[in-house]
């Protein structure tokens, strides 16, 4: 499809436990309507004109890879959310850091980059919201890739962030309450 230049190459093992995606009888909710939003942007994006070229951009790259777009995204947020007991106001908070890196970055979400992004800004909101915290080896076992890569997309990360990580409470509750807004208009 498109070529891409991983800096790094993500475990080839990863994800094989399927029995972590089993839903049980976990209220998933907020991780189906998070994979919803999230993939309507990715939608909406494929359809700008210079889609290809975005995809292959330096900004892009750097998030870039082939393994994990093998996991559909709903699959692989049902994993995180399995792995890491998440509750809303991680996802909530991970979609504001989103938003803002790819703002200020002037990177575009895509198929190819979600899967980083999204756990690199979790790996953020759980530092800050979590008593108990880990540290980065942890955290690029979960998914596959080496600690070096998972620090250096962390750095990445805070630097184009100016470190701030805060979010207001009006903040939180307008990205809840359009989160709801949208997937609900979905269904």
């Amino acid at each position: 499809m498109f070529k891409t230049l991983d800096i790094f190459e993500p475990s080839k093992k990863i994800f094989s436990n399927k029995s972590l995606l089993d839903n049980g009888d976990e209220d998933l909710s907020f991780v189906n309507k998070i994979s919803k939003f999230l993939v309507s942007i990715i939608k909406e994006n494929k359809k700008l004109a210079n889609y290809e070229e975005m995809v292959v951009s330096k900004e892009n790259n750097i998030f870039n890879t082939k393994v994990f777009t093998r996991m559909p995204l709903k699959d692989f947020l049902i994993f995180l959310h399995k792995y890491n007991k998440l509750e809303d106001c991680i996802w909530v908070t991970s979609i504001i850091y989103l938003e803002r890196f790819c703002e200020k970055a002037s990177v575009v979400l895509t198929e190819f980059n979600v899967h980083k992004l999204l756990f690199v800004s979790l790996v953020l909101s759980l530092k800050l919201f979590e008593d108990i915290n880990y540290n980065n080896a942890y955290y690029s076992n979960i998914i596959g890739i080496n600690n070096k890569e998972m620090n250096y997309l962390e750095y990445l990360f805070l630097t184009t962030l100016d470190f701030k990580l805060n979010v207001s409470k009006s903040e939180y509750n307008k990205y809840k309450k359009y989160i709801d807004n949208f997937t609900n208009k979905l269904n």
